[in-house]
């Protein structure tokens, strides 16, 4: 944590020995949230922390077993995040306890939440999920994979894909976000 004003460390924190940091954290309520993994195949090791903001100190932390380091999105007191196995689950932010799981899987960008509806990429496709219950599933071209974070704004969604394994260009999709359709 470096003061903004000074340019001075205020503190660090050492968060597990084998543990990488690749998420953008997320500051809400003064806390800090932030998901890590070690990215050993043989045992992934992830976890979602919750940090105190003055300190760093941790509140909390979340076994999320197998889960990208994929940046969380904190509102209304909820952390929505990758859990075990990168299903997106939506965990309680002061105890981090889980409120809900869906059955989708989120390995790409960050989830974006607008009201109730959380906008989440797995690495094939676009989904809205409401409550943990998929509201509508937006499944990209056969050998396109989402290559960006969404971003929603005027009842759409945008989103990047392309295909690694053909020198064809990448393509950009809007979505209706009430509909899932393009």
């Amino acid at each position: 944590c470096i003061n903004a004003s000074t340019g001075q460390q205020v503190w660090n924190v050492l968060l597990d020995t084998d543990i990488l940091t690749q998420s953008s954290p997320v500051i809400s309520s003064n806390r800090v949230y932030i998901s890590c993994t070690n990215e050993y195949p043989a045992v992934n090791r992830s976890k979602l922390f919750c940090l105190y903001a003055e300190n760093g100190s941790v509140d909390w932390f979340n076994e999320t077993e197998n889960a990208k380091d994929i940046s969380p999105a904190v509102v209304d007191g909820k952390v929505f995040a990758a859990g075990a196995g990168n299903i997106l689950t939506c965990f309680d932010a002061l105890t981090g306890e889980m409120i809900w799981q869906s059955t989708k899987q989120i390995t790409t960008g960050h989830p974006v939440v607008i009201g109730n509806d959380i906008y989440a990429t797995s690495d094939a496709a676009v989904y809205c999920v409401r409550e943990g219950t998929t509201q509508w599933e937006f499944p990209l071209k056969a050998g396109f994979l989402v290559a960006s974070s969404v971003a929603v704004g005027s009842g759409r969604l945008i989103v990047g894909a392309l295909n690694p394994y053909a020198s064809i260009p990448g393509m950009i999709h809007c979505i209706n976000i009430q509909t899932g359709a393009e």
